[in-house]
């Protein structure tokens, strides 16, 4: 018999709503992704490709049991952002970027 919140599969069990203090490890772990990509030089759509299959996919099993507070996508969005040009020229908008391929973005979600 524990107190919550716990973890239970990776993701938090509480009680209350969700708040931006329940997410904290989800910004971690991504974060810590990050980190560890960060000090290889990945092209940009290297990086893409990264953000597309591995931190999307942790998102969207984060998103498929909760709905994340406007607080944290915010701070996962410059997570991304912040990857995705690492310290370079910002040559196109993020909403660009987040186009579908057919209408030519990058196909993030």
């Amino acid at each position: 018999m524990g107190l919550l919140p716990i973890k239970y599969l990776g993701l938090p069990l509480f009680i209350s709503y969700s708040k931006p203090r329940h997410f904290s490890s989800l910004i971690d772990k991504i974060r810590t992704k990050i980190d560890g990509w960060m000090v290889k030089s990945l092209s940009a759509a290297g990086t893409a490709e990264l953000i597309r299959s591995v931190l999307h996919n942790i998102l969207a099993y984060w998103v498929g049991s909760f709905k994340l507070p406007g607080s944290v996508v915010k701070e996962l969005e410059r997570l991304f952002v912040n990857f995705f040009w690492n310290n370079r020229m910002h040559a196109w908008s993020w909403k660009d970027i987040y186009r579908p391929k057919a209408e030519g973005g990058l196909g993030m979600r």
